[in-house]
């Protein structure tokens, strides 16, 4: 479950909060989720995390103190839950996910659709800050293949990597397809070719093989004139004594 109980503290600091989602192309995911708090206001015996290691980190050259986990998730179905998984704050990362894969003939196709949850009320100002400035929330997804469509975000160079800044006051809607080559599809698709070349040279051996019909010797036509000229002059008698 993706925990956002930090949110539950009072917001009288600057929050930081990124998470990173993959799927694979085998149809597993991981998730990968950091949670900080500005070094202004916390420090590491402020933070109550007994099942992960509290340290200090700097993000966009602010420093922050906090935690980072990782899971390695079996489905993109566990990947869902876990990004709508509501935490003991009462919040969660996203309201709705869902991750779409179908296989095809030479490509596998996948998408991600999904729509973050308000993290912050909108009205709540402390200190001169905005609410937005309260919390920031990266969100950061790793598709499977190029990233052939998404709304908004910040392509990555690698073509698979794509970067959500969201915001935490309202519902952000992202969608993101990609699409990679089948080579499982492919690979069955060259051994069943292959088979059915090797049968056909097999085939074509058997037949070149098998002895041909004699043919012909070239002066036949002339032999048979001889047959039937020994006919007319022996007549019938010359047939019966060849019988004999």
């Amino acid at each position: 479950m993706l925990l956002l109980s930090a949110a539950a503290l009072v917001l009288s600091s600057c929050m930081r909060v990124q998470v990173n989602a993959e799927i694979k192309e085998s149809g597993a995911a991981a998730l990968g989720v950091t949670v900080g708090y500005s070094t202004e206001y916390f420090t590491e015996d402020d933070i109550d995390s007994d099942d992960h290691e509290v340290k200090r980190f700097t993000i966009d050259g602010k420093e922050y103190v906090g935690y980072t986990y990782m899971e390695d998730l079996k489905s993109a179905g566990e990947l869902e839950t876990a990004l709508t998984g509501i935490s003991e704050s009462g919040s969660s990362m996203f309201k709705t996910c869902d991750v779409d894969i179908k296989s095809k003939l030479l490509f596998n196709e996948y998408s991600f659709d999904a729509v973050s949850d308000i993290m912050v009320d909108k009205d709540d100002a402390q200190n001169g800050m905005k609410a937005s400035d309260l919390l920031a929330v990266d969100f950061t997804l790793v598709m499977p293949g190029k990233i052939t469509s998404y709304d908004e975000g910040q392509l990555m160079a690698d073509g698979r990597t794509i970067l959500f800044k969201l915001d935490p006051t309202k519902e952000n809607e992202i969608h993101v397809t990609s699409r990679s080559i089948a080579f499982t599809n492919i690979a069955i698709a060259l051994v069943i070719l292959t088979a059915g070349v090797i049968a056909a040279i097999v085939l074509l051996s058997k037949k070149k093989a098998e002895p041909a019909d004699e043919p012909l010797p070239e002066n036949w036509q002339s032999q048979v004139k001889v047959y039937d000229d020994a006919d007319k002059f022996f007549g019938d008698d010359h047939k019966k004594g060849g019988e004999q």
